[in-house]
């Protein structure tokens, strides 16, 4: 078949000028992505780091008495992250290849929550004071990836799994 990254597809078998196009297991990816991330820092080709700092203090934050201050956006917090529970960011053995949580993690609502912690200065005094905007917009991008390869329609009006998407 002779398929690369520079040339991931192959002839058509029986379809003559077809092409059949290769993708990674995308699940696979996914899964990997949020293990690595998890478990090691990341470094940006710009030498920013990215890590799960942001994500454990948004964690922290959710469960944490609230404080007056952060009444007020408190709600808005709740509404971008409710589904974000220590034990989806402390996965251990068989849970750590749970797509469907890992997509949780790796999610627009995820990216809304912690700019909106990071803007209004609730990072203090944490490690993801310095790389939440860095961090929020990989996993911005991780979330865009995945819905474009997970899509579970070719044709019609509906969208993949995420929002629709413009580029």
């Amino acid at each position: 078949m002779q398929v690369t990254p520079a040339k991931p597809n192959f002839e058509h078998p029986s379809i003559s000028g077809g092409i059949v196009l290769c993708f990674a297991d995308i699940p696979n990816l996914l899964k990997l992505i949020i293990n690595h991330l998890l478990d090691n820092d990341l470094t940006h080709a710009d030498g920013h780091i990215i890590n799960r700092n942001p994500l454990d203090n948004l964690v922290e934050i959710q469960t944490a008495q609230l404080k007056p201050v952060w009444k007020p956006l408190i709600y808005d917090i709740f509404i971008y992250t409710y589904i974000i529970i220590k034990n989806l960011l402390d996965v251990k053995g068989s849970e750590r290849q749970n797509v469907k949580a890992t997509a949780r993690v790796l999610s627009s609502n995820t990216t809304k929550a912690i700019l909106l912690v990071g803007d209004n200065n609730l990072f203090n005094g944490t490690g993801a004071k310095k790389c939440y905007k860095i961090t929020s917009n990989f996993v911005q991008m991780v979330s865009n990836w995945f819905d474009i390869h997970n899509s579970n329609n070719q044709f019609g009006p509906l969208p993949s799994f995420g929002k629709d998407l413009e580029f």
